[in-house]
C-alpha cells in the first residue's frame, strides 16, 4: 500500500494516513495490513542495537513493540500521523503528548447548524417503547432495585459541560469512559476520565437534496480520549456525518449515499522537534473523498 509521506528527517516521520487503514496490530485485526506493518517495510531497524542503547528499558520495549508509533487515529479517520524513527524521538514525543503540549487540529462535518451563542444540550426524549439502535442518550436498568419500577437514567446531559467562547467558538468537556453495554463505544460517564475539546465553526452548508443543515467544524482536542471528538459531538446532539457507531445504522446509511465514510480528518499537528526543540507544523489536505462530498453541498451565507 502506498502511503503519502508529509515530512521526514533522521528522527521523525509524518504520514497522511488513509481512511480504512488500522493503525495498531491486534488479535482482532489478524492478517490485516496495518500502519505498523507499513512502518516495518519502510524503516529498517536493528532491534538488538536499539536494546543496547542506554536508557529506560520499559520505554525501549514500548518503542520496539509500537514500531515507533507516537499516537493513533481511528480506522476511519484520515490525516496526519507521527512516527518516531529513533528512541530519543519516541521518548520526547511521548512526554509532549503526556504534558498536552502537542497541538492537534481536525476537520469534521456534523448534522445540524451549530450556533455557539445558542448552545443547548439535547432535551430528553419521551421514554421509547424500545431502545433505538445507536441511541445512547439514555440507558435503562435491566432489573428494578428493591421492587421499584424501572427508571430512566441520564448518561449524557448530567456529565457534559458546554461553554461558549465567542460567536464562532465553543467548548465541550466532561468525563468519558467505555460504554457498559457496548464495549466498542464510549460515553460521557461520571466514572470516566477527563476530556475536553474546543470547536470552531468554519462554515455552514445545506444538503440540496434533503434540505438538511450541516456544519463544518475545526476541532482542537485538549485531551486524547478514544473517539473523543465523535462522542462530544454526539453528546450535544450533532453527530459526525456517516458515523454508524454513534448516529446509528439508519442515519449512517442515508449519509453514505453521498458521503462515503466518516467525515473526520486530522488536518494538522504541531510539535516541538524532539532533537532541536524547534516548533514544527505538519499538515495535509482534506482527503479526496471528503472534499468530493463537501463539493456536493450548498454553502450557506452566515450574514
Amino acid at each position: 500500500m502506498d502511503i503519502k509521506i508529509i515530512y521526514e528527517d533522521e528522527d521523525i516521520l509524518a504520514i497522511d494516513k488513509p481512511a480504512g487503514l488500522v493503525v495498531n496490530r491486534s488479535d482482532t485485526q489478524f492478517g490485516k495490513f496495518t500502519v505498523q506493518d507499513w512502518i516495518e517495510k519502510y524503516i529498517s531497524r536493528n532491534v538488538a542495537n536499539i536494546r543496547s542503547e542506554r536508557g529506560d528499558p520499559i520505554l525501549t520495549e514500548e518503542f520496539i513493540d509500537k514500531n515507533g508509533l507516537s499516537h493513533r487515529l481511528d480506522k476511519e479517520t484520515s490525516g496526519v500521523m507521527l512516527i518516531s524513527k529513533t528512541l530519543l524521538a519516541f521518548g520526547e514525543l511521548k512526554n509532549q503528548f503526556k504534558e498536552r503540549t502537542v497541538e492537534k487540529e481536525y476537520l469534521v462535518l456534523v448534522h445540524g447548524r451549530i450556533d455557539p451563542l445558542k448552545l443547548n444540550l439535547p432535551k430528553p426524549a419521551p421514554e421509547p417503547k424500545k431502545i433505538a439502535r445507536g441511541d445512547e442518550r439514555f440507558r435503562y436498568r435491566k432489573t428494578p432495585r428493591r421492587g421499584l419500577p424501572e427508571r430512566k437514567v441520564s448518561t449524557i446531559s448530567e456529565n457534559v459541560h458546554l461553554k461558549t467562547i465567542n460567536f464562532q467558538t465553543f467548548e465541550v468537556s466532561g468525563f468519558m469512559g467505555r460504554n457498559r453495554e457496548n464495549r466498542m463505544r464510549f460515553s460521557m460517564l461520571a466514572s470516566g476520565k477527563e476530556s475536553r475539546t474546543i470547536f470552531r465553526v468554519e462554515k455552514y452548508f445545506k444538503n440540496p437534496v434533503s434540505g438538511e443543515a450541516l456544519t463544518l467544524l475545526r476541532c482542537f482536542p485538549r485531551s486524547g480520549r478514544t473517539h473523543q471528538i465523535r462522542v462530544h459531538l454526539f453528546a450535544i446532539g450533532h453527530p459526525v456525518l456517516s458515523d454508524e457507531t454513534y448516529s446509528g445504522h439508519k442515519q449512517s446509511s442515508r449519509d453514505r449515499k453521498w458521503s462515503p465514510r466518516l467525515f473526520l480528518h486530522a488536518a494538522r499537528i504541531t510539535i516541538n522537534h524532539p532533537r532541536t526543540g524547534a516548533k514544527i507544523r505538519l499538515e495535509c489536505d482534506m482527503a479526496e473523498e471528503l472534499a468530493w462530498a463537501l463539493g456536493k453541498l450548498t454553502p450557506v451565507n452566515t450574514a
